[in-house]
């Protein structure tokens, strides 16, 4: 039987992850960068409209609810994000499923009533016809991973950040990390094997946590050497594929839809420099009324010289008039 969870083929130069059938490969450190982008608040539109929401959970439906969910997914937010969702929420339906009836009680009550997260528990249960967590219906065991995974991702996402950051970490918050690769080794969920693929023996990990995704692609990360990037445009980190000093991630950018932040990230920079800057701003307007005059009178040498003027000496004049002079 496969292990539920991501399938990667680690070679220590790269990783090949097994998705929908396909082999993708992945530089260094990327995968977490991919799932580090999730706003899980996202998620619920997808959830609700689950077309067995409201039928009676089964062994087929939820079988069938997790293909539908993994589809629906990897469509909006990629495939190591819906894989690594659909493996949170596979793990809590399965505990709450083969526990006994006392403990499976005691987990809905103790998720339900955790007053830190109350905020979220609302969020989660609103507009969805059912006022509290339950496990009786595809619906409810939905609800209840959605509301296990958001605590589960918020520590992802805590380790992500810590991590990633070029922010001194505080002693223990280092010594809390590098537990997990000791003492706290626990933590960690793969499953590992060697497989021959075409003559070739290979290491095949399955990763079956979000935390275990993060200690994973951490560790290999430090022994490569790995860079992460915070792209200039979204703010997200990413993996450059070539060189080090690349500013924009080849991720859809959020200010136009079928555009990546590599391809319009620079346009976007500069219309924001010109709208906060009061120099580039007024440059800017001289220049284009300057310029279309020069196009309307073409014969005219007084337009074409002022233009070529303006050009020539417009670093002189936006420094003077940066400086006030």
């Amino acid at each position: 039987m496969r292990d539920v969870g991501l399938t990667v083929d680690y070679d220590g130069k790269r990783n090949i992850a097994y998705l929908n059938g396909e082999a993708i490969e992945y530089p260094i450190g990327a995968m977490m960068c991919e799932y580090a982008r999730l706003s899980p608040s996202e998620l619920k539109d997808t959830i609700v409209k689950c077309p067995m929401f409201g039928e009676t959970a089964d062994v087929d439906k939820l079988s069938k609810t997790f293909m539908w969910l993994l589809a629906q997914l990897s469509e909006k937010h990629g495939s190591i994000t819906s894989t690594m969702i659909v493996t949170e929420f596979s793990s809590v339906t399965a505990d709450l499923r083969t526990c006994t009836e006392e403990e499976r009680s005691s987990m809905i009550h103790d998720i339900s009533n955790d007053e830190k997260m109350k905020n979220v528990k609302d969020f989660i249960l609103k507009d969805t016809g059912y006022s509290d967590f339950g496990y009786e219906t595809v619906g409810q065991l939905l609800l209840v991973s959605y509301m296990v995974f958001a605590t589960i991702y918020t520590s992802f996402k805590h380790t992500f950040n810590i991590f990633s950051s070029e922010a001194e970490i505080e002693e223990d918050q280092a010594m809390a990390f590098w537990s997990f690769y000791g003492e706290n080794f626990d933590f960690q969920r793969f499953t590992f094997r060697i497989i021959n693929i075409d003559n070739s023996f290979r290491s095949i990990y399955t990763i079956q946590s979000s935390m275990s995704l993060a200690l994973f692609e951490i560790a290999h990360t430090l022994d490569s050497n790995t860079s992460l990037v915070k792209c200039k445009n979204c703010g997200n980190y990413f993996v450059p594929a070539r060189r080090s000093d690349t500013m924009y991630c080849e991720y859809p950018s959020p200010q136009q839809s079928g555009k990546t932040c590599k391809e319009i990230g620079a346009q976007v920079t500069r219309a924001n420099k010109e709208k906060n800057d009061v120099t580039t701003r007024q440059y800017r307007k001289v220049y284009m009324r300057t310029k279309m005059s020069a196009r309307r009178n073409p014969n005219s040498s007084e337009q074409l010289n002022s233009l070529e003027r303006l050009t020539s000496e417009s670093k002189v004049w936006r420094r003077e008039l940066a400086d006030g002079t």
